[in-house]
């Protein structure tokens, strides 16, 4: 009995629990803050949608293409898109290539819940808002 109760004490719900987060619904790219922002949104941009179908799994859909990967994100807040089918070739505008990389360079998020914007941040000072999509 001793034994048991060992392993009861000695047990860390950390190491066995999942820490990750999973994001839902489709998200259409709402503003773009950075420094190097060059597009003018009447002529030079278009809807880009990013969506979450499955666990772990993202698709970004442009005006003519999609492409998706994987991406790992955690409770606190940390994100990463990788392993990724998206790139230049499946852009058909400067924009679409643009928010591609930013989405590439995404290392934190905040926001995505209760109909409040996801937030993507490259950096403190770089990070697309994302409202929800209908």
């Amino acid at each position: 009995m001793a034994t048991l109760a060992a392993l009861w004490t000695g047990c860390d719900p950390t190491t066995y629990i999942n820490q990750k987060h999973n994001f839902t619904s489709k998200w259409q790219v709402s503003k773009v803050v950075a420094p190097s922002y060059p597009f003018d949104k009447a002529n030079a941009t278009n809807t880009i949608d990013l969506s979450f179908p499955k666990q772990g799994e993202f698709l970004l859909h442009l005006s003519v293409n999609s492409c998706g990967g994987t991406y790992e994100a955690n409770p606190e807040g940390y994100i990463s898109f990788t392993r990724t089918s998206c790139t230049e070739q499946c852009c058909d505008s400067e924009w679409e290539y643009y928010i591609l990389t930013l989405i590439r360079k995404a290392s934190r998020y905040d926001g995505g819940e209760d109909g409040q914007p996801l937030y993507l941040y490259m950096d403190k000072k770089n990070y697309i808002v994302l409202e929800q999509a209908n």
